[in-house]
């Protein structure tokens, strides 16, 4: 199951739940398009709670060397409310993403 939700950024976020506070972030275009991963490119991704509307840096799931990650299409940014880039992530590209985030919030609920 995905909630989904519009952002301020002009993007739709996708949340697919582990649990109710451990959850993976993806964004997209539009409502019908493809949802993507999130690389980062200053840590691995603590600042993109924001999109869950949590002011908070949540953890991360396992950090994988980067070299590691399959290079796949996603968005990417370097900072919290600093627009993001679609693009390659991962492999070779030197952009980590990670496989869930906890944010301090819980969905569904209040969100």
């Amino acid at each position: 199951m995905m909630f989904v939700k519009r952002t301020w950024y002009r993007k739709f976020v996708g949340i697919q739940l582990c649990n109710s506070l451990r959850y993976q972030i993806y964004l997209s275009d539009s409502l019908n398009g493809k949802f993507h991963n999130i690389g980062d490119l200053s840590g691995y991704g603590e600042d993109h709670c924001q999109f869950v509307d949590s002011h908070l840096d949540g953890r991360t799931g396992i950090h994988t060397p980067v070299e590691d990650l399959p290079s796949i299409k996603g968005f990417y940014r370097a900072s919290r409310h600093e627009p993001v880039t679609f693009g390659e992530i991962g492999g070779a590209t030197r952009i980590p993403y990670v496989g869930w985030y906890e944010c301090g919030k819980s969905i569904p609920g209040k969100w």
